[in-house]
């Protein structure tokens, strides 16, 4: 909506420049006035920084190699991070060799901990014995805090059940107290592999 001034409430002109009548929120017309003043502060394209860990609003849980899946992959997704960190830009990226299509649960060891991204929800895994698939496992909608579980495998349409494994791309089924959990499809999995075994009470306090 354009006008010289705003009758409604809370609407307020924005502002950002000369003429500039457009009607916003006060909040809104402050961060446009802010980021005005912070121009000249922004880092231009020539500049460079080097993120060694791309990260959302988790540090543990890794940046999507695709914006959508199968779709933006590689330099739209290193673009679209960098917008979000105010760069104009990605210069250069690479994929982190850690992210896997397919984890074996027998392959890994006590503690080492598996993250978890599907396409609703995240995922933290605490594996406690790979050959039994026992974990420690919060996240998505049910699992709000650590809860025993077994891990059990991934359900893959149109495919067989696969025993012990996590798949980018199916259903992870986790058994928790009598109960069946089923994920939603898998997005990337992240493996980070523990230096010293804990206890379970010092591991599940940590996870907090």
């Amino acid at each position: 909506m354009l006008a010289r001034s705003c009758s409604r409430a809370p609407y307020v002109p924005r502002e950002a420049g000369p003429g500039d009548d457009v009607c916003v929120t006060p909040e809104t017309r402050a961060q446009a006035q802010y980021d005005n003043r912070q121009a000249k502060n922004r880092l231009a394209y020539t500049d460079r920084y080097t993120y060694q860990r791309t990260s959302y609003w988790r540090d543990d849980l890794r940046l999507d190699w695709c914006l959508d899946s199968g779709s933006g992959c590689g330099q739209a997704a290193a673009d679209n991070f960098c917008n979000r960190k105010r760069w104009t830009g990605a210069a250069a990226f690479a994929e982190d060799e850690s992210n896997i299509d397919d984890v074996a649960l027998e392959s890994l060891n006590p503690f080492d901990t598996i993250l978890l991204r599907t396409y609703n929800s995240d995922y933290r895994i605490l594996l406690l014995d790979p050959k039994t698939g026992r974990a420690l496992v919060e996240g998505g909608e049910y699992l709000v805090e650590p809860n025993e579980a077994l891990v059990r495998g991934s359900a893959i349409p149109g495919s067989e059940f696969k025993a012990g494994s996590i798949c980018v791309g199916s259903r992870l089924e986790i058994w928790v107290n009598e109960g069946v959990v089923l994920t939603s499809a898998i997005k990337s999995v992240h493996v980070k592999h523990s230096g010293a075994a804990e206890s379970v009470e010092n591991i599940s306090t940590a996870l907090h």
